[in-house]
């Protein structure tokens, strides 16, 4: 099955990155292993992801989903809303 997304050799070059990252590989080591020239290119790639906070998730962000009448509904879900025919 195909998912309609092109992959490229900078796609692999970006999830190298993040994982070299996530396994706390050294910058430099990071660097030759991705055939960066300096590690400050390989900066450019990796994204930064910020820890959790405790307690915060979107569902407790979010306002509590309404139905039509603005009542809460029991389910997270957000109700379809009805075209006009």
């Amino acid at each position: 099955m195909r998912s309609g997304a092109k992959v490229t050799p900078q796609v692999g070059r970006h999830a190298l990155a993040a994982a070299a990252g996530d396994a706390n590989i050294p910058d430099k080591k990071a660097a030759e292993l991705g055939v960066w020239r300096d590690p400050r290119s390989l900066h450019r790639y990796q994204h930064v992801k910020p820890d959790a906070i405790p307690g915060r998730t979107a569902g407790s962000l979010l306002p509590p989903p309404t139905d039509e009448n603005g009542r809460r509904t029991k389910s997270r879900r957000i109700p379809a809303q009805r075209r006009a025919s």
